[in-house]
């Protein structure tokens, strides 16, 4: 009975030896791969999107409170005003499309330039290509109130506006998600 006991005991301590074996030579090559440079670029990734879903519902914003601006008469939104006084809607509107038009592209350059920057790549296009549609949506918006058609101003704001908009926010979450996943695994690597 004794020979069993110490046998059943040398073979527990020669199992656990070979578990803990296994499990230090894991945490060493996991270690390894432990980059923090890593875990930094794909937190600039995920603010960088930040700021241009943003942007892109700041323009959204834009249009519709020019619409509604020039249907009414009446100002509702401060962007339309500056220190240098009144712009109202038309000029806001084009003025904050203007300026969202070129800081998205200045974002666009920043994030391409991230190593991470492949991890979005493929979803990224999509996201551009909404930046692009939300950007002409502003500027045909406008030809449409400079004509004082508030009616097709509307209707394209439903029909490129929102749609795109929604689209796009689908697009940056799913990319975020993605690269929260690989932060999540650059962290079990860095532990």
């Amino acid at each position: 009975m004794r020979i069993r006991l110490r046998t059943g005991i040398l073979r527990f301590c020669l199992s656990m030896f070979g578990i803990v074996t296994v499990v230090c030579s894991s945490a060493a090559v996991a270690k390894d791969q432990c980059d923090f440079q890593e875990v930094a670029d794909i937190t600039k990734t995920v603010t960088i999107l930040g700021q241009i879903d943003r942007s892109l519902n700041y323009l959204a914003f834009s249009q519709s409170i020019s619409i509604i601006e020039v249907s009414s008469g009446i100002t509702v939104f401060s962007a339309n005003t500056s220190e240098d006084g009144f712009f109202g809607p038309l000029v806001g509107l084009r003025k904050s499309t203007d300026k969202t038009e070129a800081y998205l592209n200045d974002l666009d350059k920043r994030l391409r330039r991230l190593p991470t920057f492949d991890l979005i790549e493929d979803r990224y296009q999509d996201i551009w290509n909404a930046k692009a549609e939300l950007v002409s949506g502003g500027y045909n918006i406008l030809a449409h109130l400079e004509d004082n058609d508030t009616e097709e101003a509307i209707k394209v704001y439903a029909a490129k506006t929102v749609p795109t908009i929604q689209s796009v926010t689908g697009d940056i979450y799913t990319s975020v998600s993605g690269l929260g996943k690989a932060v999540s695994m650059a962290g079990i690597r860095c532990r």
